[in-house]
């Protein structure tokens, strides 16, 4: 297919003169006409986005889906947003930062990094705070294989928690680098493989 020149059809500019500013253009596409037209060229707003719910809580720090439902970390509080827009308030999340997310298919556990983390269990629709005392405070999460894998605060070192229960933990089922360790800064998990980020100095 040749290469078409495309006339915009209203020019782009601001000026601080009201009657010029207004004349901006924002949130349009030109598209050219496919065959004989009386204008060759037009200007359509594109689909966009557009609101389907809302918390009334001005800050995210985080989202996943348990179960086909979408999860939000909005604020200090833990809403799930159904597929016809109703929110239902799960209980508190302390904090202001982001947080970190992983999902089975029963659970949702949410990370503070540096200070706590909680479960959420969709079968019995509770919100609880891990206190188990092998558990080590972390910074990141993720699900693989049945476990729920963090990443301890401050450190090279990484656990997890017992076969589906992402509020039991055992104090030695915990891995490190030995050779030239560096702090882990995330864990993800990549075609079913388990995989650290560092930083490197």
């Amino acid at each position: 297919m040749p290469r078409t020149n495309i006339p915009i059809p209203i020019t782009f500019y601001q000026s601080p003169s009201a009657p010029f500013s207004s004349q901006r253009c924002i949130n349009w596409i030109p598209v050219v006409a496919e065959g004989p037209a009386l204008n060759a060229v037009m200007l359509m707003q594109p689909r966009g986005i557009k609101e389907f719910s809302n918390t009334l809580e001005p800050k995210g720090r985080g989202s996943n889906k348990l179960a086909g439902v979408a999860f939000y970390i909005n604020g200090n509080s833990l809403v799930s947003v159904s597929s016809s827009g109703g929110i239902t308030n799960h209980g508190f999340i302390p904090g202001t930062g982001r947080v970190s997310t992983a999902v089975s298919k029963r659970h949702l556990v949410i990370v503070i990094p540096g200070v706590s983390a909680f479960v959420f269990d969709n079968t019995t629709d509770t919100l609880s705070e891990i206190t188990d005392p092998d558990f080590r405070t972390s910074d990141t999460v993720v699900f693989k294989d049945t476990f729920f894998v963090f990443s301890a605060t401050g450190g090279e070192v990484f656990f997890h928690s017992e076969l589906n229960d992402p509020l039991d933990f055992n104090a030695l089922d915990f891995g490190a680098s030995e050779i030239s360790p560096d702090p882990i800064v995330a864990l993800h998990v990549n075609h079913n493989e388990l995989c650290a980020s560092v930083d490197i100095f």
